[in-house]
């Protein structure tokens, strides 16, 4: 079987096969517990970039951007999308689900649609632009260079702890 190029030539097709693959690859790889970035008070920015690079990988993120089909009656087509769209979503809630522990889990409540599931995660993690600012100003007076780190790493860290104070419009005197 194949694309009927007959294996000699990249298609279009076998490129998206290629492409598929190797995501598919990359998020397996991402997935073991080494890498796997578990929501808890301090990294829910480093979580939700995690978050959405695995539902990209395994392309179920379009659950995230489209509303929930409503159920066909009768139409072949319809009913083969919206039970797509029903096993998507329910695999990316579970993907979404293992990445936060037992403990938090139980406080958020519960929710069958993944778009809505993670607004209210987003809702109780998200943390303010003042909350940011304060982190981030008091990491930067907190900084100290050590030994083990050249004076190069020492600046491009404080470079970027200063550029990120400005985004939230906050100015060192």
């Amino acid at each position: 079987m194949g694309c009927g190029c007959g294996g000699y030539q990249w298609c279009g097709r076998r490129k998206y096969m290629v492409v598929k693959v190797l995501c598919i690859v990359a998020a397996i790889a991402n997935t073991s517990e080494s890498n796997k970035i578990i929501l808890d008070s301090t990294n829910y920015p480093d979580w939700r970039e995690d978050v959405a690079l695995q539902l990209g990988c395994y392309n179920t993120d379009f659950v995230l951007e489209t509303d929930r089909p409503p159920k066909p009656a009768d139409d072949l087509a319809n009913k083969d999308y919206y039970e797509h769209w029903e096993k998507t979503n329910h695999l990316a809630l579970l993907m979404i689900k293992t990445r936060i522990p037992r403990s938090i889990r139980g406080a958020i409540p519960k929710w069958e649609i993944t778009k809505e599931y993670l607004e209210v995660v987003d809702k109780q993690f998200k943390p303010t632009d003042k909350q940011m600012g304060g982190t981030i100003m008091s990491e930067l007076c907190a900084t100290k260079r050590t030994s083990i780190d050249g004076i190069r790493q020492h600046i491009m860290k404080m470079r970027d702890l200063f550029s990120q104070l400005k985004t939230f419009e906050m100015e060192l005197i």
